[in-house]
C-alpha cells in the first residue's frame, strides 16, 4: 500500500514559490521518514537537487518521464516534473 505523505513541492526552475502537493509513494518501511526529512533540506536550501534533475517534463507528460527514467534513456538521471499553478 502506498504511503500517503505532504511534501512542498517547487514550482518551476528558479523560483522559490513553494505549494503543497500529496505526494503518494511505495518507500521501504521507514522510508517516508527519510524523504519528508529530504525535502526539509532541500526546502530550506541544505540539499541543492538540480544537478540530479537532468530533464524536465510538464506534469502530463509524466508518463514520458517515468518510462524514460525507467529504460535510462538520454542518460536520465531524475526528471524534474513541473505542475501548473492553479
Amino acid at each position: 500500500m502506498a504511503n500517503l505523505m505532504q511534501a512542498s513541492v517547487m514550482q518551476g526552475i528558479g523560483r522559490t514559490e513553494f505549494v503543497d502537493r500529496v505526494i503518494r509513494t511505495g518507500l521501504c518501511p521507514g522510508g517516508n521518514v527519510r524523504m519528508s526529512r529530504l525535502l526539509k533540506l532541500i526546502e530550506h536550501g541544505c540539499v541543492d537537487p538540480s544537478p540530479l534533475t537532468t530533464h524536465q517534463f510538464d506534469f502530463q507528460d509524466v508518463g514520458k518521464a517515468l518510462h524514460m527514467m525507467e529504460t535510462k534513456e538520454d542518460c536520465m538521471l531524475k526528471p524534474l516534473i513541473r505542475f501548473s499553478a492553479s
